[in-house]
């Protein structure tokens, strides 16, 4: 600096550009390194931002030694002042992400966007819950999703293989774990099935609803009471829209078969006491002569339907088969005096003071 003038020997002008144009060279090789191993960690990431920041006042060096070299001695200033910023914004952002990374903490975004891709899958009921955190490049999923209760275990776990699939072609380094819980939302799809027929008009009644799952089809049998004065027409009508119903309602319906039978006025087996199951049982067993006796009787009421176990004293000698005939003839007479029962008759030969 001579008389507030700035001074630049030019022999040493040429020397300046080799020296610069050395450490960009330097530069761009370490950051071509640092680049493909960004990915390892936050070390990484913390010198591949020290390299560029060393580039970037690299560059802004020339551009202040070049405009000097020109006459314009601002440029110098203007060059650091610009340094500076750019230097403050790369060390906000590195603390930024290294504070992340600490914490294990994710954007809300990138949970958000799981959430979508896991509920976009078909048959995932629900989306219970998600955790995320990354770890270097990888990043840490686990998710906890409802099913349909009905799933099998193989389903379920083929569901979980697809979800993971899913979020491996949104991420590029994701390690997955899926949780798959039976669906807990309303009601279970036998009752459900039963509640949707019975809206249906014309329905009386319903009862033993069968729900069969295959390869995830669902193949559904029932059977509805009607007026016992309707056609055969009318029946069917009322069948088919009970079918109508359910196919709009339920999900995956392969099959539907819908068994229409009159409404007869029957006690309904769940609903009778005990001591009126005993008189009834006792009434149908008092007409077959070769059962001596009534030694025991089990009951009770299991998914809507009440069981009826009986152990009955036989003549001794009579052949088996004949007595199995007996032992069908009592299943079908309670069954036929009570509705919704599952009736069983056990067999025991009577003693010599019994018979």
């Amino acid at each position: 600096m001579l008389r507030n003038e700035l001074y630049l020997v030019q022999e040493w002008k040429f020397a300046g550009f080799i020296a610069i144009a050395y450490t960009i060279c330097i530069d761009l090789l370490r950051i071509a390194i640092l680049h493909k191993a960004e990915k390892e960690g936050i070390t990484i990431k913390a010198d591949l931002y020290h390299v560029m920041a060393d580039l970037g006042s690299t560059l802004l060096a020339l551009f202040g030694f070049g405009f000097t070299v020109l006459g314009l001695s601002v440029s110098d200033a203007l060059a650091s002042f610009i340094l500076s910023a750019t230097l403050g914004y790369l060390s906000v952002k590195l603390a930024w992400t290294s504070g992340m990374e600490l914490s294990d903490a994710v954007s809300r975004d990138i949970v958000e966007k799981i959430g979508r891709e896991v509920a976009s899958i078909k048959h995932v009921s629900n989306v219970r819950k998600i955790r995320v955190r990354r770890v270097g490049s990888k990043v840490f999923i686990e998710a906890i999703i409802q099913a349909p209760n009905y799933f099998s275990f193989e389903e379920s776990h083929a569901l979980a293989s697809k979800i993971e699939e899913k979020l491996k072609q949104c991420f590029e380094f994701p390690e997955v774990i899926v949780h798959v819980e039976p669906s807990r939302h309303g009601i279970a799809m036998e009752k459900r099935v039963e509640k949707l027929a019975r809206e249906v008009e014309g329905v009386r009644d319903v009862h033993e609803v069968s729900i069969a799952h295959s390869n995830g089809k669902l193949y559904i049998t029932l059977h509805v009471r009607v007026n016992p004065a309707l056609s055969v027409q009318e029946a069917h009508d009322i069948a088919e829209a009970v079918e109508r119903k359910l196919r709009n309602e339920v999900d995956a319906i392969e099959h539907i078969t819908v068994h229409v039978e009159p409404l007869e006025d029957k006690p309904r087996g769940p609903a009778v006491n005990d001591v009126e199951i005993w008189q009834i049982v006792n009434e149908v067993i008092s007409g077959f002569q070769n059962v001596l006796s009534l030694k025991g009787l089990t009951t009770y009421v299991i998914e809507g339907r009440r069981h009826i176990n009986l152990d009955c004293y036989f003549k001794g000698q009579i052949p088996i088969e004949e007595a199995h005939k007996i032992a069908s003839e009592i299943e079908n007479t309670i069954r036929k005096k009570l509705t919704e029962t599952i009736v069983t008759v056990h067999i025991e030969p009577a003693g010599e003071k019994l018979e």
